[in-house]
């Protein structure tokens, strides 16, 4: 059951929320981490598409089943990765298509050496990644912040 309340913060109240809201996520995703949990087991095979526009990016549409069970990690509906296809990997994000479906953007050079052409089935996996953020910034100079 989830309870959502709506409140209106200041700035830097808001900025320490989501601090401790990515603390919070680093934390689960650690200690999933060390149980094994997140490292690769996000495997799948897709074909390789196009954005139907000029100059448009190279994707696959990853599988419901994996997105869905990562999105409580989003932020702003990006979902931090590290991507593989054959020897090379890249950080990027599982990208939101809008339709509650999600995609990972294959940036040239990945397709260029693992000649991943268009209309080509590649195998791909992802694992989860997690970024530490910087503390927020005291509100006022010459003041602390209160805990």
């Amino acid at each position: 059951m989830c309870l959502f309340i709506a409140i209106n913060f200041n700035d830097n109240t808001r900025a320490r929320l989501l601090a401790l809201r990515d603390e919070l996520r680093s934390d689960i995703h650690g200690d999933l981490r060390k149980a094994g949990l997140t490292t690769m087991d996000n495997q799948f095979t897709a074909e390789v598409n196009i954005f139907e526009r000029d100059k448009g990016w190279h994707y696959v549409c990853v599988p419901t089943h994996l997105s869905k069970s990562l999105e409580y990690l989003a932020d702003r509906g990006l979902i931090a990765v590290t991507a593989k296809i054959g020897n090379s990997s890249w950080p990027t994000s599982l990208l939101p298509m809008g339709d509650g479906t999600h995609f990972i953007a294959l940036p040239a050079k990945v397709r260029s050496k693992e000649n991943a052409t268009l209309g080509a089935v590649v195998d791909i996996s992802f694992d989860v990644r997690t970024q530490k953020k910087k503390p927020p910034a005291p509100c006022c100079k010459g003041q602390q912040n209160k805990r």
